[in-house]
């Protein structure tokens, strides 16, 4: 059961699955392309020494989630979601590799009976805890917690990914011969529960999951870098590169010229200091373990890095073809995107890089540290 050996509108379906794959790999290249060119217009710093020490922080930060753990319910939540997200992807790139290159001598992923029992075991994991984030976000949201329409589409495009991988294997259980050595427990569980479903139609239905699955993980592909879900794929390299020493040594790998020659545009900001927007995912806690916020200061460091990147986005992005660095053109960064006062209501206790899960220096920081000429 092929579920790409079809024909629809006369096409054949790998030309179609073609045609998606491209279509999607374009937007999003497009994006990432544009996004890293800003990272390379801004200043250099060097961030590729102590790699042992920034393997232990990747793996601690991003495959062990470990600041998200500060907030434990969601933090375990967000765990799974995180090892879901990360199991379905590596399927979904079987699977699209033996759809496009249908003479591969390759199964499909689903055609595994392992890999079966793990989809169908982290589907659960992963739904209860999108179920947890909906309701944290929609009844018990804590204090500065960005609620948007962007956050709950994702929301809804992951809950998508998961149900059509369910179904997908409901719907093959019960068109698997009882004899397949393949077949699991887990399989013969699933074809009683999806047993009012005659073998035709599950196989029909079976196809109709496949292809919606292609199409909303492909979806959400070309969406991602154009939403705040970028964080996705900017915060593991956003930790990789983050500070490795104390927090109050935030400066120890800039020179003391950078240090005397303040910010006061984007592209006198480094890379790594611009990922930092890329990397954030407006969850809030910066804000919530803030005191300057706390006691009703105009700061707030989720705010800020939100300015800094959609200046940086809005200026570095549409005004490039006018001015050579795109800088001169738009807003000012500082009295325009930021105001003076909420960077000097900084009190540079490092609260918010402590608690920050993606290891951003937030720029109320950087630039108490750094003067800005304008200010």
């Amino acid at each position: 059961m092929d579920p790409v050996a079809i024909r629809m509108f006369g096409i054949p379906g790998y030309v179609l699955l073609w045609i998606v794959t491209i279509a999607a790999f374009g937007l999003f290249g497009r994006r990432v392309y544009s996004l890293v060119n800003l990272l390379v217009r801004a200043q250099p710093e060097n961030r590729f020494d102590r790699v042992s020490q920034r393997l232990q922080y990747f793996i601690g930060n991003v495959l062990g989630q470990r600041r998200l753990f500060h907030e434990y319910v969601i933090g375990a939540a967000h765990f799974v979601i995180f090892w879901g997200f990360v199991l379905f992807a590596l399927t979904f790139a079987w699977n699209l590799s033996r759809g496009l290159f249908p003479f591969l001598p390759l199964p499909y992923a689903d055609e595994v009976g392992i890999i079966r029992v793990f989809f169908v075991f982290f589907s659960i994991l992963v739904l209860i805890g999108l179920l947890v984030a909906a309701i944290r976000r929609t009844f018990f949201a804590p204090p500065h917690l960005q609620k948007t329409w962007d956050a709950a589409l994702i929301l809804v495009l992951i809950s998508l990914v998961v149900l059509t991988t369910i179904l997908a294997l409901g719907f093959k259980a019960v068109t698997l011969d009882p004899s397949d050595k393949s077949a699991t427990t887990v399989d013969a569980i699933l074809a009683a529960a999806f047993s009012s479903v005659s073998p035709s139609s599950a196989s029909d239905l079976y196809a109709l999951m496949f292809w919606l699955h292609q199409l909303v993980v492909l979806g959400f592909l070309a969406y991602l870098p154009y939403s705040k879900h970028l964080h996705l794929l900017a915060a593991p390299f956003n930790v990789f590169f983050g500070n490795v020493g104390p927090a109050g040594r935030l400066d120890a790998a800039r020179s003391d010229t950078d240090l005397a020659a303040g910010a006061s545009r984007w592209d006198e900001f480094t890379w790594r200091q611009l990922l930092n927007g890329f990397a954030c995912a407006e969850c809030g806690r910066c804000d919530r373990a803030c005191p300057a916020t706390s006691s009703g200061y105009p700061l707030s460091p989720r705010v800020i890095v939100h300015q800094l990147k959609e200046h940086v986005l809005e200026v570095g992005l549409t005004a490039a073809h006018r001015t050579p660095s795109g800088a001169s053109d738009g807003r000012p960064l500082i009295g325009g995107s930021i105001s003076a006062a909420e960077l000097w209501a900084c009190a540079t206790c490092y609260a918010c890089m402590e608690r920050c899960p993606v290891l951003n220096e937030h720029v109320p920081v950087i630039v108490a540290m750094r003067p800005c000429r304008t200010c």
